[in-house]
């Protein structure tokens, strides 16, 4: 091998070693889990009977606080009508602006039956958690705050990890470190206390999250959190709650919680809610109603707000495998979401069919007729406000409620 040669393969292997060593820099490795195998399994049955715990304290805070309204409502002298009202919000990434525009509208109704209602329960997945604790205070400096973030997104909020972000070695897609900071940065001890007031009276905020050890969703009252731990504990444990429930499964990186890795709550569930008693379906007897008056039913309303458009826009799909993936994951969430949206209409029907229970819900979502602006980016700034634009119009209307949902898989 003559020195020309030897120079040309010393050059191409420094090439070689400098790229390498760019993809190792934009490579963070995940990290080692602590639980092994064994102790997930032997974990299984105290996780499941905590769990359990929870949901039922969730019914039946649920029940008591539709009780103590009731009561007053019968106490009282006021002629406006007795009701318990749920705020369910989806997920939808940048598009949770729609959502938090719609709020912001919806605040400026007047009509008795459509006004805003200060909620009795909140509940959120994936962006709809991020919006719900500002929702489950309901005040104007917490709508405000909330609208700010999602007005004025930052590019560096998520960055594409390296040259090749798709390396097997990267713990995900995007490096979301700023958009966590960003997060940290409104759940404050502040709010955290507020939410302890406000949840003295059986108040609930509830947010879901993805177990991805053992396969399926969880759900957490963060209202009785702040009233059951320390400000300092109910914080950390709330903002980890919050980053699980948006963690885009392979885009951002997951969020461990005692161990256990959680990922977006939309990846299993695309609603959350407090009415998950089942026994008023199953039960012909509903003796927990007996504080009920004869011709005077509960009044209950369940408001949901979707942060996405209920089908997908119709398009011509690239051949490339990112491509299909990225139609078919949206496609998965809108039909899922269809479901969820079905399954909640079919629950609130059932039980209004009670004569002790006055039950009924409206929905809204974002127009199969808006015209989405394309963008490479995430958080686009002109995107995010137009949606946010687009929900304070539909939020100060009455009309954009809709009852009936969409049957799953017929687009009609």
């Amino acid at each position: 091998m003559n020195s020309k040669d030897i120079g040309t393969t010393l050059v191409c292997s420094l090439k070689f070693l400098v790229i390498f060593l760019i993809l190792l820099a934009g490579c963070q490795t995940p990290p080692i889990r602590a639980i092994s195998q064994s102790e997930l399994e032997q974990g299984f049955s105290d996780y499941i009977a905590g769990y359990q715990k929870d949901l039922e304290s969730i019914s039946a805070r649920t029940f008591d606080r539709i009780q103590m309204e009731y009561q007053r409502s019968l106490d009282s002298t006021e002629t406006k009508p007795q009701s318990y009202d749920v705020l369910i919000l989806s997920g939808g990434g940048a598009f949770g602006s729609f959502g938090i525009g719609f709020l912001e509208g919806w605040g400026t109704v007047e009509n008795e039956v459509f006004s805003r209602p200060d909620f009795d329960s909140v509940s959120g997945i994936s962006t709809g958690a991020l919006i719900a604790p500002f929702a489950f205070l309901g005040t104007e400096k917490a709508y405000s705050q909330i609208l700010d973030l999602y007005k004025n997104p930052q590019r560096n909020w998520v960055r594409k990890r390296g040259i090749i972000p798709y390396l097997p070695g990267n713990v995900s897609i995007f490096d979301v470190s700023d958009l966590h900071k960003k997060i940290r940065s409104v759940i404050t001890p502040d709010l955290i206390n507020d939410i302890a007031k406000k949840a003295n009276e059986n108040r609930l905020l509830l947010i879901g999250a993805t177990n991805l050890d053992y396969g399926f969703s969880r759900v957490w009252d963060v209202a009785q959190l702040a009233i059951e731990s320390s400000t300092e504990e109910a914080l950390k444990l709330s903002t980890s709650l919050l980053l699980a429930s948006t963690a885009i499964p392979g885009a951002f990186p997951p969020i461990l919680i005692d161990d256990y890795m959680y990922v977006d709550g939309g990846a299993t569930m695309q609603f959350v809610t407090g009415l998950d008693e089942r026994s008023w379906v199953y039960s012909r007897d509903p003796v927990s109603f007996h504080f009920v008056k004869k011709n005077k039913p509960i009044n209950i309303r369940v408001w949901i707000v979707i942060n996405q458009k209920l089908l997908p826009d119709k398009k011509v799909v690239g051949t490339r495998w990112t491509a299909v993936a990225q139609r078919s994951l949206g496609t998965l969430i809108r039909s899922s979401t269809l479901q969820s949206l079905q399954d909640m209409e079919t629950y609130v029907q059932l039980i209004d069919q009670y004569s002790e229970i006055n039950a009924e819900m409206r929905y809204v979502a974002i127009p199969q007729d808006f015209s989405v602006p394309d963008s490479d980016e995430m958080f686009d700034t002109y995107t995010m406000r137009k949606l946010l634009a687009l929900g304070q119009e539909m939020g100060r209307k009455p009309t954009s409620w809709k009852s009936r949902a969409l049957r799953p898989g017929a687009p009609f």
